[in-house]
């Protein structure tokens, strides 16, 4: 969720204090395309650390019992998830992206300075954890008032998802 964050904060207030961002913003460029791609690339950044981690877990579980032999946690722990379950997961995970990254972008260009921004990540980061175990750790929602909750409701689908259970409503 906050993949992007020191990429949000090197294209917000890195540029408030490297003095760049008023020079850009006299530019011809219209004020909507340079927030428009200032975005997409935190936005391209936070689902390209998504990625990397989920392959780096994948990657441990498939060939994790290649090094470690003696433990047999590596066969309770298959990776055998169908296609669409694959693609509901990588959507859910995009949405959570853009909605983390122009969260940490509006937050990130109101702060004064690159010191302020990082400890913002720090409260951010526990914002998205808390929800994140909530699901983690209790049972999934059963209301579907729940599925409104955001980080709430990213972690309970994708939690319904590797279970093997797709629920469009839920999803939607």
């Amino acid at each position: 969720a906050i993949g992007g964050a020191q990429t949000t904060i090197d294209v917000t207030a890195g540029e408030k204090e490297r003095q760049t961002l008023e020079s850009m913003l006299v530019t011809p460029t219209s004020r909507s395309s340079i927030v428009v791609g200032k975005f997409i690339s935190i936005f391209i950044v936070s689902i390209s650390a998504t990625v990397l981690a989920l392959g780096g877990f994948a990657l441990s579980l498939t060939f994790g019992g290649n090094f470690f032999p003696d433990t047999t946690l590596f066969d309770a722990f298959q990776l055998a998830l169908a296609p669409d379950t694959l693609a509901w997961l990588f959507a859910t995970t995009a949405v959570v992206a853009a909605m983390m990254s122009a969260l940490t972008f509006a937050l990130f260009l109101w702060t004064r300075n690159f010191k302020e921004a990082q400890s913002y990540t720090t409260y951010l980061s526990f914002g998205v954890m808390i929800p994140a175990f909530a699901v983690s750790f209790g049972g999934a929602p059963s209301e579907g008032v729940s599925y409104l909750i955001p980080i709430y409701n990213a972690t309970a689908i994708i939690k319904e998802l590797l279970l093997g259970d797709i629920n469009l409503t839920h999803i939607l």
